[in-house]
């Protein structure tokens, strides 16, 4: 009876599993007859489309983007000249001789078997030092990646998942560089790959124009702020250090502005948000709060704060900044050429930690406010950019600096030309 019960037992189970199975082959071909419904593009669309709905869990939304690429064909058309299904299935392996590819890659990459050689009589053994599988065969194909392309011997493998490029055609593709594994020991840094070519210019004026057309990115002036935002300098951003025991400072009126300056004051206050160097305070209460201060100029009026009470409760960095006097004679007497340049709101280009925003807060008349990059008026504010700008010209030759002003100089046109290009 025992034994009757346990092959009922074993014919209910083999039964779940042939319904489950039957269940997955049902809902399979359900599936793909739905997405031959459906238009690829439409698909492709609500794929790129796919953002994150308010009040969406990261979660969910990444669940729903995944069914998406699920659904969507990624690789249509030829398979040789997919780039998305090559990156996928091209590994470079550094430790490898040779480069493999498996039985299964053959297809996808519209390679007949008639084209393969008889295998090697040598063995392969794989990373772990086991056995690999005979090869099949191996032919002779041309790799190319970028501008850089090799004749190469591949070899195929029974069992191999993903396509192996061995050291040699790594090295012959730029992947890695010539003289790997040996160690790079030095590295030249430049900011554009370009070779300069303006021997025939010979024009202060022509010169300066070229520069300004072919680097307007970066050698930009104030009115070209009006329509880009001021690029920040690359690295951390500063953090201001209190003393311990700092106590806060805190003014609750704003310093009264003459009435034939209130409309210049509002207007700088106004370009000042727009451009990221201050931003209104939260309504979250501040312990500290300083008194704006006004410079009037020729044209306009100049925005400062009174910083005297957090400057003398912080703890101050320190950097070498040369004096002008011992920068110029740095310079060498053969020079000949020079080009300067200087910083356009340069401490303005170094941001302040998000957490020390409130310490700089001030009172306007038409608000509270924040500095959102470093306040000018701030003690540590020299030291910390003479540092960041001496990290970012560090190598450079022929350079001096004093604060945000740079000199280059050479003895001949050509080279210099080169040199500040």
């Amino acid at each position: 009876m025992a034994q009757q019960e346990e092959q009922l037992i074993d014919l209910m189970d083999q039964t779940e599993d042939q319904a489950e199975d039957q269940m997955e082959e049902v809902l399979d071909t359900l599936q793909k007859h739905f997405r031959s419904l459906r238009n690829e593009a439409v698909r492709r669309r609500e794929l790129l489309s796919c953002n994150q709905a308010v009040g969406e869990s990261f979660t969910d939304y990444y669940a729903r983007i995944k069914d998406l690429a699920d659904e969507v064909d990624l690789c249509t058309g030829n398979p040789t000249s997919c780039t998305e299904r090559q990156l996928q299935m091209l590994i470079p392996d550094t430790g490898a001789d040779i480069t493999v590819i498996g039985t299964i890659h053959l297809d996808a990459l519209c390679i007949p078997r008639t084209r393969f050689e008889p295998p090697p009589m040598t063995d392969v053994v794989t990373a772990d030092v086991s056995p690999q599988t005979p090869a099949v065969g191996y032919f002779e194909a041309k790799l190319h990646l970028g501008n850089k392309s090799c004749s190469a011997t591949v070899y195929v493998h029974e069992g191999i998942q993903t396509l192996l490029l061995s050291r040699e055609h790594c090295r012959a593709l730029a992947i890695v560089s010539s003289d790997f594994p040996e160690p790079i020991l030095k590295v030249t840094h430049v900011n554009r790959c370009t070779q300069f070519h303006a021997t025939t210019m010979t024009s202060p004026a022509a010169i300066k124009d070229y520069f300004l057309q072919h680097f307007s990115d970066v050698l930009i002036s104030k009115k070209d702020l009006q329509t880009q935002p001021l690029k920040k300098i690359a690295g951390p951003p500063m953090r201001i250090h209190l003393k311990p025991g700092a106590t806060p400072f805190t003014v609750h009126t704003p310093r009264p502005i003459p009435f034939a300056l209130r409309d210049q004051v509002k207007e700088e206050l106004d370009s000042l948000v727009q451009l990221g160097i201050i931003r209104p305070a939260s309504d979250n209460p501040s312990e500290w709060c300083h008194p704006m201060v006004l410079v009037p100029k020729d044209k306009g009026v100049r925005i400062t704060v009174d910083h005297t009470h957090l400057n003398s409760r912080v703890a101050r960095p320190t950097h070498p900044s040369p004096a002008s006097y011992d920068a110029v004679h740095n310079i060498s007497p053969t020079v000949k050429y020079f080009t300067t340049a200087d910083a356009l709101h340069g401490n303005w280009q170094m941001e302040l930690a998000e957490e020390d925003h409130q310490l700089t807060t001030f009172i306007t008349p038409y608000g509270i406010i924040q500095h959102c990059c470093v306040p000018m008026e701030f003690s540590a504010t020299g030291n910390a950019y003479c540092l960041s700008g001496d990290m970012a010209l560090q190598g450079v030759p022929n350079c001096v600096k004093v604060l945000d002003d740079i000199l280059l100089s050479d003895e001949d046109l050509p080279s210099h030309l080169q040199h500040v290009h």
